[in-house]
């Protein structure tokens, strides 16, 4: 596999909100028209459902590239308070990126703010990929599991179409992240969601080297399973 980060790209982590400094509180992103109009901008990217409760989203008041996903009691408790300070806030659902352009699904080419995010890491891409109708594929377990073992979850793009995965490329655009859904379809297991970003020549997954394996263990023990049973 392809190893270290192309030109113009850049590294991937994930985990807890960090606090703005610069920020001065967190507050409901569709109470200002700048937030709506990110919301509307992700949304429309990544196909969001109407359904996805919006009310549950924070950002800093100094920046709306950078959003949170809380619990509805922490976002009463926001809305009702507007002078409660969090240092920390829920799941980062979305950060701020140098490289993914979520403006690119704008039919008229404008650069609004943010004009680059990308899906902010694991456990944000469960919350979220739910709720996503673009940017989702289904993968095999077995090309999932290769790229899990290949050193830092880099892939060459040539060799994921050897793995039966071409049309993928004519949907994505270089320097855009989407989705990987492991899941057997039509069968009620619980599926697991992996941000994953499209380089020129790479595709990464959005994985810690912890998370990566750590799933690729539980990837080949299920396998292990499933062929005992059989």
């Amino acid at each position: 596999g392809a190893t270290g980060t192309e030109e113009g790209e850049e590294e991937f982590g994930d985990g807890p909100p960090e606090a703005d400094p610069l920020a001065d509180k967190y507050i409901p992103l569709i109470t200002s028209e700048r937030g709506r109009e990110v919301w509307e901008i992700l949304r429309s990217h990544y196909g969001i459902e109407a359904s996805f409760p919006t009310s549950q989203l924070l950002v800093t008041s100094k920046s709306c590239s950078n959003v949170s996903f809380v619990s509805r009691h922490v976002a009463e408790l926001v809305a009702a308070f507007p002078s409660l300070r969090l240092i920390s806030a829920g799941v980062r659902l979305f950060v701020r990126s140098s490289n993914v352009i979520a403006a690119q699904a704008l039919p008229s080419g404008e650069q609004p703010a943010p004009a680059k995010t990308r899906i902010a890491g694991l456990p944000g891409a469960q919350i979220l990929a739910a709720h996503m109708t673009k940017h989702v594929f289904h993968v095999a377990v077995e090309v999932l599991l290769q790229m899990l073992k290949s050193e830092d979850g880099y892939v060459r793009s040539t060799q994921l179409v050897e793995w039966g995965v071409p049309t993928l490329f004519d949907e994505i655009g270089t320097f855009q992240d989407f989705v990987f859904v492991l899941g057997c379809k039509n069968t009620g297991a619980t599926p697991i969601y992996i941000p994953t970003y499209k380089g020129h020549h790479t595709v990464k997954l959005l994985l810690k080297k912890r998370q990566l394996t750590s799933l690729a263990r539980g990837l080949e023990f299920s396998i292990y399973q499933q062929k005992e049973k059989n």
